[in-house]
C-alpha cells in the first residue's frame, strides 16, 4: 500500500512540476510580447485606424459650425472592452444633448501610454500621451504638448499656459462615482485667465452606479474671447477632460473598491 501511494505522489509530483514549468514558460512568452500601442509602428497603425472610425461617424454628428469650446458637455455616449488595454470609442454630446465630438482611444495597461483620435464635422485631433507628457495635434499640424506638471507649449517648445489640474480631483467616491475635492481648475493662457475647467465625473464609476452628479454641464467657462489658436487649445482641452480623464479604467475599482475609499494615483496629471 505504501508503494501505490509513493507512486502516486511520484506521479502528481512530475506532472505538478511539468505544469507548473509549462505555465511559467507561457507567462514569459505572453510578458515578453509588446504591447499592441507601445511600439511607433503599432502606435501609428492604432491612430490610422481610430482616425478611420471616428471620420466614418462624422455623419452622425451634429453640425459643428453651430458650436464651440464652450458647447462641449461631460456627457458621453460609450462601449468599451478592457483586458490589459482599455479600448473605448463613444461621442460626447453638447450642452444641448447632441453628439457633437466622435472619439476612439486605447490606454495602455496600468495607466501606461494612450493614443485618441476625436472628431467633429469641421476637424480632427490626435492626442499621444506617454509618460504624462500629451501630444496633440490638430488636423495635420502639431499643436503642442502638455506636461504632467500641466504646463502647455506650443511646437516652437515656448511655454505659453498652465492648466494645472488640482490633485485632489483624483479622488473619487465609490458610491456615487463623483469627483471629490476641487472640481475645478484654471487654464492660464498668454497671460491672462482664458477658462475655467471643470472636472468631469468619472464615467467609469458610473457603469457600476448609476450616472454621477454634476453630469450635464459644460466642461469650459470661457472668460476671454480666444483667438483662433487659443479656441484649438481649449477644444482639445476640453475633449481630453473628457474622454481622458472621464473614464479611467473599470477593472482598477473593481478590483480595489472594496479596500480603497479613493484612488488617489487617478486623474492627477495630464
Amino acid at each position: 500500500m505504501f508503494e501505490i501511494l509513493f507512486i502516486i505522489f511520484i506521479l502528481l509530483f512530475v506532472l505538478g512540476g511539468i505544469g507548473a514549468i509549462v505555465g511559467i514558460v507561457y507567462g514569459i512568452k505572453a510578458l515578453s510580447k509588446p504591447s499592441p500601442i507601445l511600439s511607433k509602428e503599432n502606435k501609428e497603425r492604432e491612430a490610422i485606424s481610430s482616425l478611420q472610425k471616428v471620420m466614418a461617424q462624422r455623419g452622425e454628428l451634429a453640425l459643428w459650425g453651430s458650436h464651440g469650446p464652450g458647447s462641449i458637455s461631460n456627457v458621453f455616449t460609450f462601449q468599451y472592452t478592457e483586458f490589459f488595454d482599455l479600448d473605448i470609442a463613444g461621442k460626447i454630446e453638447s450642452t444641448e444633448g447632441q453628439p457633437i465630438i466622435a472619439f476612439d482611444r486605447s490606454s495602455a495597461m496600468m495607466g501606461g501610454s494612450t493614443t485618441m483620435v476625436a472628431a467633429s464635422t469641421d476637424f480632427f485631433l490626435l492626442f499621444d500621451r506617454s509618460n504624462g507628457v500629451v501630444e496633440i495635434r490638430f488636423n495635420e499640424e502639431i499643436l503642442g504638448r502638455i506636461d504632467y506638471t500641466g504646463n502647455v507649449f506650443d511646437p516652437s517648445g515656448q511655454c505659453i499656459a498652465h492648466a494645472r489640474r488640482p490633485q485632489s480631483s483624483g479622488f473619487t467616491n465609490h458610491t456615487s462615482g463623483h469627483t471629490m475635492g476641487a472640481v475645478s481648475y484654471k487654464l492660464l493662457m498668454n497671460n491672462r485667465e482664458l477658462a475655467t475647467v471643470y472636472v468631469p465625473p468619472d464615467r467609469a464609476m458610473s457603469v457600476f452606479s448609476g450616472p454621477a452628479p454634476g453630469e450635464g454641464r459644460a466642461v469650459l467657462r470661457i472668460l476671454d474671447t480666444p483667438s483662433p489658436e487659443e479656441e484649438k487649445w481649449l477644444i482639445a482641452i476640453a475633449i481630453w477632460e473628457v474622454a481622458f480623464q472621464g473614464f479611467s479604467r473599470p477593472s482598477l475599482y473593481r478590483n480595489h473598491r472594496r479596500h480603497l475609499g479613493h484612488l488617489g494615483h487617478l486623474g492627477h496629471h495630464f
